[in-house]
């Protein structure tokens, strides 16, 4: 199995005595000194092409850029989004269960993971591009009438990613970028 893209030269992510937190940030600066690029996918061991990741699946190695270049990208992406929810797959129908488990299997290819988070409009039921009212976030803030209700879907997106381990019950670290288009027009 090749290592990840641009991540072989970063150190082995198993080796320090720091938090799994604390070493992710190491490398990435160690990259920044270094001047290195990390090349990047979203959804990358989920689909392709001409693929989907099968229901059953149990091993996630199918992959649009390592069929290209023989390497994993440094840094894959996934979404969130119907975690609030509790759904089984996220809004780009990947199950939730083997996004899990492909950033497992990312990590320990020192890979680098990133989770994006398009939740529904929490005021009016909408889909997150749902820019109906201007008062959502207002409905979220403490005191709001959306408040609590919405804690509770940050407890589970917060669930989620802190299920996240390795067979030794090692965290894997990532990096979450909820809102990551948040003074874009077209989210609430």
């Amino acid at each position: 199995m090749a290592a990840a893209f641009a991540i072989t030269s970063c150190g082995d992510p198993h080796e320090s005595a720091q938090t799994p937190a604390e070493a992710l940030l190491d490398r990435l600066a160690g990259l920044v000194e270094e001047g290195k690029i990390m090349y990047g996918h979203q959804d990358d061991l989920m689909y392709g092409h001409s693929w989907k990741l099968a229901d059953d699946a149990t091993e996630y190695v199918q992959s649009d850029v390592y069929a290209t270049c023989g390497q994993y990208p440094a840094v894959y992406g996934l979404d969130l989004g119907g975690i609030e929810l509790g759904n089984k797959a996220n809004l780009d129908n990947n199950i939730f269960d083997h996004m899990r488990a492909s950033v497992v299997a990312h990590h320990e290819r020192g890979g680098i993971v990133t989770f994006s988070w398009h939740p529904r409009n929490p005021l009016t039921g909408g889909d997150a591009w749902d820019v109906s009212s201007d008062q959502v976030v207002a409905s979220i803030l403490p005191g709001g009438e959306k408040h609590e209700y919405f804690m509770g879907w940050l407890k589970n997106a917060a669930d989620f990613l802190e299920s996240i381990k390795t067979a030794d019950g090692e965290t894997v670290p990532v990096i979450w970028r909820p809102w990551h288009e948040h003074t874009g027009s077209w989210f609430w």
